[in-house]
């Protein structure tokens, strides 16, 4: 599937770039790249045990996120791909005690389509939507000496952003900026090999830079 979605996201992203530069003369078709770095998160996850059909709700730190882009700015706007780390340490998993080991991962890639808000000012205000795929990995989850859960999904994922860019000058800006991100149900095997499903859901704030190729 991921591989599939790849494959989408590309031919469009090629689409867009060869139709823009068929544009009218004088628009500012403009390559660029750009990575950040911040917080994202997850709060908490809801873990439906499909067998008992039973609940149990994980907690989770505050951790990592990292992400990269490569982008079409269109003048009106910009068409991007996005290949994003989100990474969050296990701190309680429903009433057991104890001390918890292990992290949810969420590595993505998307397709963004982002309208920006020109001005006369450095500043532009933006909003954006980005459609992709996600791995999910729940990477060695452990209650002392018992081991929990180790496995990963690939899924369906989406985004919703928004956020402020400062032109530096011609070529560089630092981008601001909040994502809500958020996939299908992932399903997993726990260590006694039961089927479970879980939830996955990122409140993300990065600060990043974006250089423009002219």
């Amino acid at each position: 599937m991921v591989r599939s979605l790849f494959i989408l996201f590309l031919s469009l992203f090629c689409l867009l770039f060869a139709s823009s530069a068929f544009a009218e003369e004088g628009f500012p078709n403009r390559l660029y790249v750009g990575a950040g770095r911040g917080v994202s998160d997850v709060s908490s996850a809801e873990i439906l045990d499909k067998e008992s059909d039973g609940r149990t709700r994980a907690e989770f730190r505050r951790d990592l996120y990292a992400g990269g882009v490569f982008g079409l700015d269109v003048g009106r706007g910009r068409y991007e791909m996005e290949l994003a780390y989100r990474q969050s340490d296990l701190d309680k998993l429903g009433a057991l005690d104890g001390e918890f080991t292990g992290d949810i991962t969420a590595t993505a890639l998307l397709f963004n389509a982002i309208g920006d808000f020109e001005n006369e000012s450095r500043f532009t205000p933006y909003l954006g939507f980005g459609l992709g795929a996600a791995k999910i990995s729940i990477n060695k989850w452990r209650s002392a000496d018992t081991a929990l859960i180790n496995d990963s999904a690939y899924l369906l994922a989406f985004q919703v952003m928004g956020g402020v860019h400062y032109a530096i000058n011609a070529r560089w800006g630092i981008d601001l900026g909040y994502k809500y991100f958020n996939t299908s149900f992932p399903d997993f095997k726990d260590a006694a090999g039961r089927s479970i499903e879980s939830d996955y859901r990122s409140n993300t704030l990065a600060l990043g830079a974006r250089y423009h190729f002219r």
